[in-house]
């Protein structure tokens, strides 16, 4: 039996093609419904980490500005009847304009993600502009710098994210409703004689599951956390499951998406993998919760001296990690996390989402003969991202 959401004819005969289809489809259904303003992937292709060259920006991004513009319109027209006073005049008590850049970034650093993906806040100008402030403000972090531009009402209690220029966005809507009436049509042809009812996950007599992460993206922790319980609940599955890292090596140093905070605790999890493969999810299932590395080594009982060894000599840790980032560019891939399924990649939403049900539906599929233990009935809440004391957290999806 296929998951509730392919057991339909497919039309193609191409099983890569189907999956491609399905995949594609799941996560456009995700960007439309999630609530995470971060990076995410659109028609199966990466947005743009440069958030400030609108032409290059993915669909939930443009879903996001389509309603702050009209948010922003509401609010802007809301705000000039309940204030119809000059702008000018003295007797609006309004914020210095070194007092309402100090606004704006007390709410840009509300963000908990900042911190987690190794960003730096700052405001690199300002001025008054239209009756408000337009203050511009720069995120600095290991993948280089973004601008936007916001505006803030004098008094200091509207704020308006990010400002849009309309000729680009009218441009992007435009090229999304085109691929959007591409894919309907595709979606329609009619072609009986090649309809497919079996499964379109390949299947295998001894499938591998691998997820491919980065160590401080939210959701990457979050697919960790994800088979840190399967494996909790069904210590058999970890013969069937793996995580590996993306990234690269760099003159004999190993680099990652968010900085090298981050490069290393991928490779200190790879090594942990590798050679000490039965502290590798006591230390990552630690780990998650606060991520306080000493003390998970501690807790877990590693093997310190081991696992200096595989990190500072290169012919251990890097290669371990550069087999990781060979398997990145066989399988295309650009999001932490990305599932690979017996060579193929494979969406957990198609099973339902980011839960631990889900994803041991997909490990299930992979397999010719299901085991006993596919028959075991696991969460289906929606696992925490980011760092988190408990398993379960406010249903949320997206990739770095």
């Amino acid at each position: 039996m296929v998951a509730k959401k392919t057991k339909k004819a497919v039309k193609k005969t191409d099983k890569a093609k189907v999956t491609k289809k399905t995949t594609n489809k799941a996560v456009k259904k995700e960007e439309i419904n999630s609530t995470e303003k971060t990076s995410q992937k659109s028609s199966g292709k990466k947005c743009s980490s440069d958030s400030s060259n609108t032409g290059n920006m993915c669909k939930t991004e443009a879903i996001y500005l389509a309603a702050g513009v009209v948010i922003g319109i509401l609010i802007m027209f809301a705000y000039t009847q309940i204030n119809p006073t000059p702008v000018d005049s003295p007797s609006n008590n309004y914020l210095s304009l070194s007092e309402a850049e100090a606004v704006v970034l007390d709410v840009v650093k509300m963000d908990p993600n900042l911190e987690m993906l190794n960003v730096t806040p700052s405001i690199i100008n300002s001025s008054e502009s239209n009756g408000m402030y337009s203050v511009n403000v720069k995120l600095s972090g290991p993948q280089g710098d973004t601008t936007f531009n916001s505006y803030i009402t004098k008094d200091g209690k509207v704020l308006f994210p990010k400002g849009i220029n309309v000729e680009e966005y009218k441009q992007l809507i435009e090229q999304v409703k085109e691929e959007e009436l591409k894919e309907a049509v595709e979606d329609n042809t009619d072609d009986s004689s090649n309809e497919i009812t079996g499964n379109v996950i390949k299947q295998s007599t001894n499938p591998q599951l691998e997820a491919y992460v980065v160590s401080r993206c939210p959701f990457g922790v979050q697919m960790q956390r994800i088979m840190a319980e399967i494996i909790k609940e069904i210590p058999e599955a970890a013969d069937s499951m793996n995580v590996r890292y993306m990234g690269a090596v760099v003159d004999d140093k190993i680099t990652a998406m968010h900085g090298d905070v981050e490069a290393q605790e991928n490779l200190r999890q790879i090594c942990l993998r590798e050679e000490q493969a039965d502290k590798y999810w006591l230390y990552v299932s630690c780990y998650m919760k606060e991520g306080k590395t000493d003390e998970c080594l501690t807790s877990t009982n590693v093997d310190a001296d081991k696992l200096n060894t595989c990190m500072t000599d290169t012919s251990k840790g890097l290669v371990y990690a550069q087999v990781d980032f060979d398997l990145n560019e066989k399988y295309g891939v650009t999001g932490s996390p990305t599932l690979i399924m017996n060579d193929e990649r494979v969406s957990e939403f198609d099973f339902g989402g980011r839960t631990a049900e889900a994803v041991k539906s997909v490990l299930c599929e992979g397999f010719t003969t299901k085991p006993n233990y596919c028959s075991t009935t696991l969460t289906e809440e929606s696992a925490a991202a980011s760092l988190s004391p408990t398993y379960s957290g406010a249903s949320s999806s997206g990739s770095c």
